[in-house]
């Protein structure tokens, strides 16, 4: 196999097991679809997103890949800006993750930030949502804008 097929599968192996253990431990609220709006260094990116419940508000993991190969892997922890979580719908975002968009490095480049996260529900069953993120040290100072959508579960 080749260097990059590892590393990609090196990735998925990390992303289940961190769902596996968020979504025990708090209930998965949501899985869908991560869309990264290519206005940053960070080009248009496509990948699965995970959302639980947590006591403050959200987690969430995105796995997201590049039309070239990159990989991006983000952790974020979402907290709610109302006094109940459960029903929030704005939340400040806090990131941290890996990405590897340069073949030429070994490892791929840890990075973190944040920002806000919008979420709307549509028919109880489907949610969507928004989010603007400062992230170093490719989303830096222009925001990277994400959308994404998912089956909301009961």
């Amino acid at each position: 196999m080749k260097r990059g097929t590892d590393r990609v599968i090196a990735v998925g192996l990390l992303v289940a097991v961190i769902v596996s253990f968020s979504a025990s431990s708090h209930g998965l609220r949501s899985f869908g679809l991560r869309l990264i709006l290519p206005f940053t260094e960070v080009p248009f990116s496509i990948g699965a997103e995970v959302v639980t419940d947590a006591p403050f508000g959200r987690l969430s993991i995105s796995l997201l890949l590049s039309p070239t190969g990159g990989t991006l892997l983000l952790g974020s922890a979402d907290v709610a800006l109302t006094e109940d979580p459960a029903t929030a719908k704005a939340f400040l975002r806090m990131t941290t993750g890996l990405s590897y968009f340069d073949p030429t490095l070994h490892l791929p480049t840890l990075l973190f930030g944040g920002g806000v996260s919008v979420l709307c529900t549509v028919a109880e069953s489907f949610g969507f949502g928004l989010t603007g993120e400062v992230i170093y040290p490719f989303a830096f100072p222009v925001p990277m804008l994400a959308l994404s959508g998912g089956w909301m579960l009961p």
